[in-house]
């Protein structure tokens, strides 16, 4: 027992790991002695400041020196847990801070604040720890998003770097996956093994092994799964991590080198940024514009206290005094009121000033002033998500644009404007106010390419029939998962305009700038007050009910469940507006999105006839 230690920070765990560990070694026939102790100690891992010596209290001096002794100086060869996970950690302390730059260096990415998460700095200990021993094995249960994160590809690097045989246990269980979680929580969750021999090996050895690829799907089936086997009995996948990325996951790579032939979206286009953030959706954006006005003016002519009581909200100041100064600064009446798209195919209204940490508090002005009052059209689409389903994040916008326009754990909403706006001073006379919005790169290759150089609206449309490739989808879709699309450009002008002219059609619809006959519209059956409350779909009869008695015909399955930028459409729209009545325009504005959504489904087996063979 000399030779095992514990760390823990909270005081009834503490006490309670004494007592059930006392009882464990009792029923292992351990004889403890008057001088024996648990040497589990009350210590914050991630400090490593000195414990003061205070003579009134000797026992919690000694504990404090015994605790710094195993924390820093003492060689531990297995180091096990189950750390927490909390990614707005406050465990900032210099020590572990310090630590934790090994796991960011050289990593070129504008939000790192994940990467501070609590298991990521509770795994640098432990690498640290082994690293001073020069042997050792961890063995740790936390959060899974290290394996496949972005910003955690250095991560992967050190400890690839550092440890010779690495096994990945991955329990998925995510919120947004379709298996259960071991634990109560909604992130995924994995157990890796990392082995640090005395003699480094001269091949590195990643096994891994995926609950969900083998189906194991229950969580007690995962417990049985974890009781019955072990590191021999498991059917495991050897990995290769290689640069940049260092998977911790099954990874195809020649699927990766293949789409890492074509245009990534972040080359071709020049300016790009992720949609605006609100942080108070509920009070900026709103379906009608007497509503948002109403609540501008109160927030401009209310205390805060006066404010909460109105809306029984619990605004604290950190908001709303940041939002009242704008808004008072910059209050314009109505010309400010900008329609803004929330979700695909559901636009409303917010109150945009432009000033960053106000109303709204990212507002991306640089991006977003493109499409204010001006003809513009923007592709949105994502760098990386995390659901468990086939790529289906890409729509466009000539509006303002939220960031969660698509959905994901990891994955927001980024906006390509076709088009950037100049000011008028660096224009020659008669000149049109805007440009392409191209890398110098991705033009020249266009020119090189082409020999009738196509327009920026052609270019637009065949990179969206391309995005909307079933065969694209399926084939790239676990690169999708974590790098924004990468579009390869047919040598064939012809291909090239059939495809073109297919995406600016989709566009088209997706903007809803086609006409539509009444004979292709559902029709709104029922009496009743049109409220949607408790929408539901009839498979069998094709009806999408927005309440008990009133519902919409016509809405194939296939319909209802097409998902863009991860969300449901008509599911989506309906569930925003339980509790209201629809009003004649969101009627025919839901009838239309039938419609778009059955069209856009054709048009996608049409790309795909024409893409599938060579894409």
């Amino acid at each position: 027992m000399r030779n095992f230690f514990g760390l823990e920070y909270l005081i009834s765990s503490y006490t309670i790991c004494h007592v059930k560990l006392y009882q464990y070694f009792i029923e292992l026939g351990y004889d403890f002695k008057e001088d024996d102790r648990i040497r589990v100690f009350l210590t914050d891992t991630l400090d490593d400041s000195e414990h003061k010596i205070n003579y009134l209290y000797p026992g919690i001096s000694k504990e404090g020196k015994d605790s710094f002794e195993v924390k820093l100086n003492k060689p531990i060869m297995v180091i096990m847990g189950n750390p927490p996970y909390n990614v707005h950690s406050k465990n900032n302390k210099p020590f572990i801070m310090d630590l934790m730059g090994k796991y960011k260096e050289g990593l070129n990415e504008k939000n790192i604040q994940p990467l501070n998460n609590d298991y990521n700095k509770f795994i640098r200990y432990s690498h640290w720890k082994i690293e001073n021993s020069r042997k050792g094995i961890i063995g740790i249960i936390t959060d899974n998003s290290y394996l496949d994160g972005l910003i955690h590809r250095i991560m992967r690097k050190s400890l690839y770097e550092s440890f010779d045989k690495i096994y990945i246990v991955n329990l998925h269980g995510h919120q947004r996956e379709p298996d259960e979680n071991v634990f109560d929580i909604k992130e995924g969750v994995s157990i890796i093994f990392l082995v640090k021999m005395e003699k480094p090996l001269k091949e590195k050895i990643v096994k891994y092994f995926s609950t969900m690829k083998n189906n194991i799907l229950t969580r007690n089936d995962k417990f049985e799964f974890l009781n019955e086997n072990n590191n021999k009995s498991l059917k495991w996948i050897d990995l290769k991590p290689t640069h940049p990325d260092y998977w911790f996951v099954d990874w195809d790579y020649n699927v990766e080198k293949n789409f890492n032939k074509g245009w990534s979206v972040i080359n071709i286009f020049n300016k790009y940024k992720s949609g605006i953030k609100t942080h108070k959706d509920e009070l900026t954006i709103h379906f009608e514009k007497d509503t948002l006005m109403e609540t501008v003016d109160d927030i401009i002519n209310m205390d805060i206290l006066e404010f909460n009581s109105k809306y029984e909200k619990n605004i604290n100041e950190g908001w709303y005094n940041p939002s009242k100064n704008d808004l008072t600064k910059n209050y314009k009446g109505e010309k400010f009121v900008r329609k803004v798209l929330y979700r695909p195919f559901d636009s409303r209204y917010t109150y945009y000033t432009g000033k960053t940490g106000g109303f709204i508090v990212r507002p991306r002005t640089d991006l977003m002033e493109n499409f204010i009052e001006k003809e513009n059209i923007g592709l949105i689409t994502v760098r990386q998500f995390i659901e468990d389903k086939i790529f289906n994040h890409c729509f466009i916008s000539n509006l303002i644009t939220d960031i969660r326009i698509t959905t994901s754990n990891r994955g927001t909403g980024y906006i390509f404007p076709l088009y950037l706006y100049l000011e008028k001073s660096l224009l020659e006379t008669n000149e049109l106010n805007r440009i392409p919005n191209f890398t110098k790169e991705f033009r020249l290759y266009i020119e090189n390419i082409y020999k009738n150089i196509p327009t920026p609206e052609e270019i637009l449309g065949y990179i969206y029939s391309i995005l909307h490739s079933p065969t694209y989808r399926k084939k790239y879709n676990t690169v999708l998962k974590k790098h924004f699309p990468s579009v390869n450009f047919v040598p064939d002008k012809n291909i090239f305009n059939k495809l073109s002219r297919i995406g600016q059609n989709l566009i088209d619809l997706h903007l809803l700038k086609v006409r539509l006959s009444k004979e292709e519209l559902s029709s709104l059956i029922g009496k009743g007050d049109f409220f949607v409350n408790n929408p539901y779909h009839n498979e069998s009869n094709n009806q999408l009910y927005i309440n008990k008695n009133q519902y919409l015909d016509n809405v194939e399955s296939e319909i209802y469940n097409l998902e863009i930028g991860g969300y449901k459409v008509l599911q989506t729209y309906l569930k925003y507006r339980k509790g209201r009545r629809l009003s004649l325009s969101e009627i025919s504005h839901l009838k239309k999105i039938i419609v778009v959504l059955r069209k856009t489904i054709e048009t996608m087996v049409i790309i795909d006839q024409e893409t599938k063979d060579w894409i």
